[in-house]
């Protein structure tokens, strides 16, 4: 809990990867709406990539966990399928635990961790009973994912036992792996087409990505969906909004995932410790794509638009970084780079580095850890107003953090690096109702580039004015030799 004399907060922490990403932002936002309706403060500490190689870039990126303030923590959320790291996710519950920090696992078990888990097998054999009962398809293909996985399996189980429950025989033909995605799944739906079997009434697939794909592919040879065969699919991805037909298909209700989150830690700060395991059911949403909801022209037409304005706002976004990008080439100093800089970032944004980012030797201190103990504000900005040079102590995360989280409910803080060298990091006030998390990603991918480049200048200006003036001073004596008095 952040207290001071003036103020106490109720703080959840969540340690994740890729929150551009539709799953992990979902999930955040969710996480982040309720929390904030209960009366939390959320501190999200993110990579914009994951963690899965052991390569410089990843080491640089998974600095932002070292940045964590354990000691204002009520609770610690980590999505360690989302970190794809397991001996990172490992640490970062491990320091929270000596802490004394009760720790969150979402999507995956970890010890001493309440888990929060996800129902797939039960929905998704509601899927396919649909396709097989209701609508009596007897020819019934099936696109799994990878080979040998965990969730392709419990759903290739699935598939098989409702056939047997319905008097079908499997027929090894009538499966193929998809590996999860579009490219493979193009090879499959090939030999489905070219088998001796006769066609299917119905494909089932074993996530969205395949079963949109099938449906292009399907398309492509002149096979209507749902009239000449139905698709299915599973996950509820956004891109499902925007094929036609709209799958019928299965996803996590995400009101009551954080729903039950929130509600198992309002439950811990009033003294009953958190349950082993939190289950959160997927729930079927029946569409366009079995035939049981009509196509409805205007539907398409919308999401179209809706599509195109995304686009608009991306490619306005990319055109917005190339001048960011243009302008800081021209920035000599500090103040001038934090003047771009708070331009082109979000509206109330800091950036914050490492008080020996400019100096040609690294502070001691910072031989084994990330940060320096004290952090330089080499930009803030707020109510269209910006400032630079504030010192301020590590552990608080933020100058005034009082203020801030008086004024702000949620903050995403992001790592600043050039490879595996720490810069400092970004930290951005972002809305649980509506954020685009994409352009954050392209401004902390730019910052980096450019206080790498800044760095090198500052570097180079002052390597060349201390040869300038070693060229100007007579060796023996010390004082200004005939060239300076020249130049003078």
């Amino acid at each position: 809990m952040f207290i001071s004399d003036t103020a106490k907060y109720k703080i959840i922490g969540i340690c994740t990867s890729c929150v551009q990403s539709d799953y992990v932002r979902d999930i955040v936002s969710s996480i982040s709406r309720k929390g904030v309706k209960e009366g939390y403060k959320v501190l999200l500490f993110n990579t914009f990539c994951d963690l899965y190689h052991n390569i410089s870039y990843n080491h640089g990126e998974a600095s932002i966990f070292d940045l964590i303030n354990y000691d204002i923590l009520d609770v610690l959320i980590i999505m360690p399928e989302a970190i794809k790291r397991d001996s990172i996710s490992n640490e970062i519950s491990k320091r929270a635990h000596e802490h004394g920090v009760p720790v969150i696992c979402v999507d995956s078990t970890m010890d001493n961790c309440c888990s929060v888990t996800f129902n797939y097998s039960d929905v998704f054999e509601k899927i396919v009973r649909h396709v097989i009962e209701f609508h009596g398809c007897r020819r019934v293909n099936f696109i799994a994912g990878v080979k040998g996985n965990t969730f392709s399996e419990e759903r290739i189980e699935a598939y098989k036992k409702v056939l047997a429950e319905n008097g079908i025989e499997f027929e090894p033909e009538r499966l193929g792996y998809g590996d999860f995605w579009d490219m493979p799944t193009k090879g499959v739906l090939e030999k489905f087409l070219e088998s001796s079997l006769e066609f299917p009434q119905a494909i089932i697939c074993a996530n969205d990505a395949m079963a949109i794909a099938a449906c292009s592919i399907l398309r492509e040879r002149g096979i209507k969906v749902p009239e000449d065969v139905i698709v299915t699919g599973f996950d509820g991805i956004e891109l499902e909004q925007y094929n036609s037909p709209r799958l019928t298909t299965a996803a996590v209700d995400n009101d009551v995932l954080g729903e039950k989150i929130i509600n198992a830690i309002d439950h811990m700060m009033n003294g009953v410790p958190l349950p082993e395991k939190i289950e959160v059911s997927y729930t079927m949403r029946i569409s366009q794509s079995c035939g049981c909801k009509k196509i409805d022209p205007r539907e398409v037409g919308d999401k179209i638009l809706e599509l195109y304005h995304r686009m608009n706002n991306s490619d306005g976004h990319e055109q917005h970084m190339f001048s960011y990008l243009a302008k800081s080439v021209e920035c000599h100093t500090v103040e001038e780079m934090a003047k771009v800089m708070a331009r082109s970032g979000d509206y109330y944004s800091w950036v914050c580095t490492n008080t020996d980012f400019l100096s040609n030797t690294r502070q001691r201190e910072r031989f084994n850890n990330s940060f320096t103990k004290q952090m330089r504000v080499f930009m803030q900005t707020f109510d269209n107003k910006y400032k630079t040079g504030e010192v301020f102590d590590t552990k608080d995360l933020l100058p005034d953090m009082e203020q801030v989280l008086g004024r702000h409910n949620c903050l995403m803080f992001s790592p600043l690096h050039f490879q595996d060298e720490v810069i400092g990091y970004a930290a951005n006030s972002y809305s649980p109702i509506y954020f685009l998390f994409q352009n954050t990603r392209r401004f902390i991918n730019n910052t980096n580039q450019i206080m790498e480049s800044f760095k090198n200048r500052q570097r180079l200006e002052r390597a060349n004015a201390e040869l300038a003036r070693i060229h100007m001073l007579d060796p023996m004596t010390g004082i200004y030799n005939r060239g300076a008095f020249t130049r003078t």
